[in-house]
C-alpha cells in the first residue's frame, strides 16, 4: 500500500457478525403498518484528566453539557475502567461479563525498517499472556493484514505474517538505499562536473535531483491521510467488543545538509531547500480526533529510535537525521485522547508489557436532544476547572441515521420493499452493509409462512426482494424483521397485504 494501512484495516467490516437475539410480541397484527420506533439516545465517550493523568471517581453532577450554546441535561452515566492485562489480585474486579459476550478487538500495526526489531518475541508475548479465546486480532504492516479469531489459526496465520512483515522490511530497506544512492550519485556528478559543465545549471540538477528523491521518501514513508483515518475510527464505531489499537513504529531517517556535512558552499541553500519541503503539517483535525473518540478504540504509539538499530544511509557527503512524520504526530495525539499511551523504548516486548499495564479510564455519558436535523456542538465541562475534559465537539445526525423499511408490496408472492439507514463499512474497495432479513407471513386458513435470507448490499438505499409460496387472491399479515449485523440494530415493521 502507498501509505496508512488504515486503509487496508477497513476490511474488519466483513469480518464481525453478531446478533441479538430475543423476540418482540406482535401487537396490532393486522394493522396496516406498525413499526417500532426507538427512542434517539446519543452517547458521548468522555475522559477526563489533571496533569495528562486520568481522574475517575466522578459523578454525573460533576459535569455540564451544552448542545449549541444550550444547557442538556445528562440522563445517563457511566464510569468505564480496562485495561489490556488482567488486573492486580488486590484490584476491585470489574463485573463478570455476561456469557456469549463477544471478546475484545486488537488490532496491531507495524510500521518498521530495522531488521533488528524484535517482533516475533513481542508477538510470543502477546499470544502467549494476552490473547484470549474469544478476541479477534488484526496483523497488519505496510502490504498485508491477517486475521486471526481463534487459538488454532494462530500459528499459521502468524507464521504467514511474519514472513511476509520480514520480506516487506526488506523491499521497505531497498527502496530507502535506492532513493539514498540517487541523492549520493546526484552529489558526486556535481563534484566531479567537467570544466565546462555550467556551474549554475549543475547546481539546478543537483537540487532538482534531491528534492524529488526527497518527496518520493515523504510519500512513501512519512506521509498520512486524514481521510484515511477518520474512516478507519468510523469503521469501529460499530463493533460491539472492547478495542485496543497497538502501533509500533519506527522513526525514519534522510539526509541532513548542513555545516557539518562535506557539500562545499551550497549546503546551506539546499538545507533551506530541505526545510520547505520538509514544513511540519499536521493532520490531526477536528474530525480525527472526534472520530476516535467516538470510536471507543484505546489507541498506543510505541515509537522506535531509529538510530539504535540499524545505522541508515551511510554516505561522505551528509548526515542523517530523524525525519518529521505527520503520521506519527498524529498516532501520537490519538493515543492522548483515547486513553492509550506513548511510548519510546526500542524493546518491543518491553513496551507492550508497560502498555498493557496502562488503564484506560473513561466515562460514558448519555443525552436525548430535541431533534437530529443538524450538526451540533457540543461543550462538555467539568465543574472542578482545574480538570481538562477531552471528548468529541461535534454530533453529526448522519452518524445516527435510522434503519427504515419503505414502499412494501406483494405480487406473485414475492415481497418487495426498499431499506435505507443501514451500517455501511469499506471491504473489497468499496462500501458494504451485512443485514438479515426474515419475514413471517400468517392469513386466513393457511399455514404461517417464514423466509430468511442474508443480504450484502452496498448502495446507501436499496430495494430487497423476499420471495414467498403462497396462495394467491388472499390477504396476509407480515412481520419484517431487519438486523444489522454490522451495528446490531434491529428494525421491525407489521403489514397487511393481498398476494395479487
Amino acid at each position: 500500500m502507498k501509505n496508512w494501512l488504515g486503509i487496508g484495516l477497513l476490511f474488519i467490516s466483513s469480518i464481525f457478525i453478531w446478533a441479538r437475539n430475543g423476540d418482540q410480541d406482535r401487537e396490532d397484527r393486522y394493522s396496516h403498518v406498525n413499526e417500532n420506533v426507538e427512542v434517539v439516545n446519543i452517547e458521548m465517550i468522555v475522559r477526563v484528566q489533571r496533569n495528562g493523568q486520568p481522574v475517575s471517581g466522578l459523578q454525573k453532577g460533576d459535569f455540564m453539557l451544552k448542545e449549541n450554546g444550550r444547557p442538556v441535561e445528562i440522563n445517563g452515566f457511566r464510569e468505564v475502567r480496562r485495561r489490556i492485562s488482567k488486573p492486580p489480585a488486590n484490584e476491585e474486579q470489574a463485573p463478570v461479563a455476561v456469557q456469549g459476550a463477544p471478546g475484545r478487538l486488537f488490532v496491531i500495526c507495524f510500521w518498521l525498517w530495522g531488521r533488528e526489531a524484535a517482533y516475533s518475541e513481542t508477538l510470543d508475548r502477546f499470544f502467549r499472556d494476552i490473547f484470549r479465546p474469544g478476541d479477534y486480532v488484526i496483523l497488519a504492516h505496510t502490504r498485508n493484514i491477517a486475521a486471526i479469531g481463534s487459538v488454532d489459526q494462530i500459528a499459521p496465520v502468524r507464521a504467514k505474517f511474519e514472513d511476509e512483515l520480514k520480506k516487506s522490511i526488506e523491499l521497505d530497506n531497498i527502496t530507502r538505499a535506492q532513493l539514498y544512492d540517487q541523492i549520493d550519485d546526484a552529489i558526486s556528478s556535481y563534484l566531479n562536473r567537467g570544466a565546462n559543465d555550467h556551474e549554475v545549471i549543475a547546481r539546478m540538477t543537483l537540487q532538482s535531483s534531491i528534492a524529488n528523491s526527497w518527496k518520493e521518501f515523504k510519500e512513501r514513508f512519512l506521509k498520512g491521510n486524514s481521510g484515511s483515518l477518520v474512516r478507519l475510527a468510523d469503521s469501529m464505531k460499530p463493533i460491539n467488543r472492547e478495542k485496543w489499537m497497538l502501533i509500533f513504529l519506527q522513526e525514519e531517517l534522510f539526509p541532513k545538509f548542513n555545516e557539518s556535512g562535506e557539500i562545499p558552499a551550497f549546503r546551506n541553500r539546499l538545507e533551506e531547500m530541505r526545510k520547505s519541503l520538509g514544513d511540519p503539517v499536521t493532520i490531526f483535525n477536528e474530525k480525527v480526533r472526534s472520530s476516535f473518540i467516538a470510536a471507543d478504540a484505546t489507541v498506543s504509539l510505541i515509537r522506535l529510535s531509529a538510530r539504535s538499530l540499524e545505522n541508515q544511509g551511510r554516505s561522505p557527503y551528509y548526515s542523517q537525521q530523524v525525519a518529521y512524520s505527520n503520521r506519527d504526530e498524529c498516532f501520537q495525539r490519538i493515543s492522548r485522547v483515547t486513553g492509550g499511551t506513548v511510548i519510546t523504548d526500542n524493546n518491543l516486548t518491553r513496551a507492550l508489557n508497560q502498555a498493557a499495564e496502562k488503564e484506560d479510564i473513561c466515562y460514558v455519558i448519555s443525552f436525548a436532544p430535541e431533534g437530529i436535523s443538524k450538526k451540533r456542538k457540543m461543550n462538555l465541562t467539568c465543574r472542578d476547572a482545574s480538570l481538562d475534559v477531552i471528548a468529541g465537539r461535534y454530533f453529526d445526525p448522519q452518524d445516527q441515521q435510522e434503519m427504515t423499511l419503505s414502499d412494501i408490496r406483494l405480487a406473485d408472492s414475492t415481497l418487495t420493499f426498499s431499506l435505507r439507514g443501514y451500517s455501511r463499512l469499506f471491504e473489497a474497495g468499496r462500501l458494504q452493509g451485512r443485514v438479515l432479513i426474515r419475514v413471517t407471513s400468517d392469513g386466513a386458513g393457511s399455514a404461517n409462512v417464514e423466509g430468511a435470507r442474508e443480504f450484502t448490499l452496498s448502495d446507501p438505499s436499496v430495494r430487497i426482494p423476499v420471495t414467498l409460496r403462497l396462495p394467491r387472491g388472499q390477504r396476509y399479515a407480515f412481520t419484517i424483521r431487519v438486523l444489522d449485523h454490522i451495528s446490531g440494530r434491529e428494525t421491525v415493521k407489521q403489514i397487511v397485504l393481498r398476494n395479487m
